[in-house]
């Protein structure tokens, strides 16, 4: 885990603040990781990282004492592009209006760590910064990076057996009615999930966005919400290429596109929640 001090505010993020204090809706769009050494130069005037190496998507805000948040962000290390000295650190926002900017930075020139993409643990970032008054504030989530911690598996895991079974008092053990109906919870989720194969092969068009259709058994035009995520293997491949899931064709199948057309096969994996639940 990686906790840092809270960023200092750009102008182009004071600027922001102003604007969400009156009332317009702020997204806290993106976390950035970068190598760049601040030296002398002023902090507020920044535009961007002084070397952007890595950027990831927020998974959540929590609002910490008066007009402040927590900013979480989760790095894969096996995602990151190369090894480098992470020196510095920058949360982006965007308002209604204009471009993205960025909103708060910060920087350990004297106490960078050194990190690489040779390993499979997660980083967990957390960055406080000021958010004033404003009322609507919002995150930009991607779902194909979001993954759970132990203990936010354990929170949910026992928040769903609660609301299913009868006795959820520490230190009790399941008897058999229980033990089926936790069976059944667990064959319904698997029952949701749905795998597919993007081939390098099957992507159509000329340029970019190419599009593919696929298969997916199960998904039909009535659920009311679909979350693709690739597989570790197919991360990396997932993420270069840009892939969003369009829309569902058909029963029975989905459409995905690409900014760049990949030269592998990924492999997705799509949960479903059918309308009415």
């Amino acid at each position: 885990m990686s906790k840092w001090e809270p960023g200092t505010m750009t102008a182009a993020g004071l600027d922001l603040l102003a604007r969400a204090e009156a009332g317009e809706r702020m997204q806290i769009t993106r976390v950035a990781l970068g190598d760049g050494t601040l030296g002398s130069a002023d902090p507020v005037a920044l535009t961007a990282l002084v070397n952007q190496v890595h950027t990831v998507p927020v998974l959540e805000i929590n609002r910490v004492g008066t007009g402040g948040v927590h900013v979480r962000a989760d790095v894969a290390q096996a995602a990151l592009p190369f090894d480098f000295w992470w020196r510095e650190v920058g949360v982006f926002a965007a308002g209604e209006t204009g471009p993205e900017i960025l909103y708060a930075y910060n920087s350990v020139d004297g106490n960078a760590s050194y990190l690489g993409p040779g390993g499979q643990n997660m980083i967990l970032i957390t960055m406080p910064i000021f958010i004033g008054t404003a009322a609507d504030v919002i995150i930009v989530v991607d779902h194909s990076m979001v993954y759970l911690t132990n203990t936010e598996f354990e929170k949910r895991f026992t928040e769903s057996v609660s609301n299913s079974l009868s006795e959820t008092e520490e230190g009790k053990a399941l008897d058999a009615r229980q033990g089926a109906v936790l069976v059944q919870m667990i064959d319904g989720v698997k029952a949701r999930v749905v795998a597919v194969k993007l081939t390098a092969g099957g992507w159509l068009g000329s340029a970019a966005p190419y599009t593919q259709t696929v298969a997916a058994p199960g998904v039909t035009t009535a659920d009311k919400l679909l979350l693709p995520a690739p597989t570790l293997e197919s991360h990396e491949a997932y993420s270069n290429a840009t892939i969003l899931m369009r829309n569902i064709t058909a029963n029975g199948s989905v459409t995905f596109q690409a900014k760049k057309r990949p030269t592998v096969d990924v492999d997705v994996n799509i949960a479903r929640w059918p309308l009415g639940e």
